[in-house]
């Protein structure tokens, strides 16, 4: 009684390509949606492409029927997707999904996650859960969301690694290199690599982004990497991963480097 509906590709807003001679429209999948829940069904959508958050207006649920549409990014915005989709809402949301969070929680986490790593492209995820096709109302959507699961409410697949702290947030002044490190990695079948992804102020999603292995320290029992080269002012949003020996991967933990401007705030 209850259809998910994962989409993710190339987009174009209202559009999403399905192959060389073929695209689907928002309109025509609410026609579909509706036909579908003309009995009482319930529908959850996530479209992660560019414009997804298009689709979120045209896909009104029926009256009285739930439907739940999560959109990786807004109308006419990227869809940031790095390091072969780590670096991706896709990535941050599964893995929430993964770890037994409703859709609900994902949705939250992934959104600030994707956020922080975007940069200067400041990638907003989308989520609208009363039907209305009106996303990110506050106190109104999210409610039906946080009840929701994809799939059975308890946890879903292989364990991952699991990351317990990383170096908290740091401003520089006259340094322009930093240690940066993770802590508290467990997992079952043995850590095999960590790294960090670095995103710099300067980011808009023309480049990619720049990977640091972390190595371990076993004096501090911890990873550890030294990062240099902080000579812009703005923040460094850190986003960490672990990798066990079977290649299950954590779930991002974020942290960032401020590099302060000495000619701020008034910029004379």
């Amino acid at each position: 009684q209850r259809l998910s509906l994962y989409l993710i590709g190339i987009g174009t807003n209202f559009t999403l390509r399905l192959n060389a001679t073929q695209h689907l429209e928002a309109v025509a999948l609410d026609a579909w949606l509706d036909a579908y829940q003309a009995s009482n069904r319930a529908v959850n959508v996530i479209l992660d492409f560019d414009g997804a958050g298009a689709f979120v207006t045209n896909l009104v649920a029926p009256a009285g029927r739930e439907r739940i549409v999560v959109a990786g990014t807004r109308a006419w915005g990227t869809a940031l997707r790095d390091k072969e989709g780590l670096v991706s809402f896709s990535q941050y949301f599964l893995s929430q999904v993964f770890g037994g969070q409703t859709i609900g929680e994902s949705f939250n986490r992934a959104k600030k996650a994707i956020r922080r790593v975007s940069g200067a492209l400041r990638q907003r995820a989308e989520l609208d859960d009363d039907g209305d096709g009106d996303a990110n109302e506050k106190n109104v959507d999210g409610a039906v969301a946080q009840a929701r699961y994809l799939g059975t409410a308890f946890l879903t697949g292989e364990d991952a690694p699991h990351i317990g702290s990383v170096v908290p947030a740091t401003l520089l002044t006259a340094a322009d290199e930093v240690v940066i490190w993770a802590a508290g990695i467990t997992d079952v079948n043995g850590i095999s690599n960590v790294w960090c992804v670095v995103t710099p102020p300067t980011y808009a999603g023309a480049d990619g982004l720049l990977q640091t292995n972390l190595a371990f320290n076993a004096g501090l029992n911890r990873y550890e990497a030294l990062l240099t080269g902080l000579t812009n002012p703005g923040s460094y949003t850190l986003t960490f991963y672990a990798q066990d020996n079977e290649g299950e991967v954590s779930q991002a933990v974020q942290s960032e480097i401020i590099r302060a401007d000495a000619y701020e705030v008034d910029d004379a």
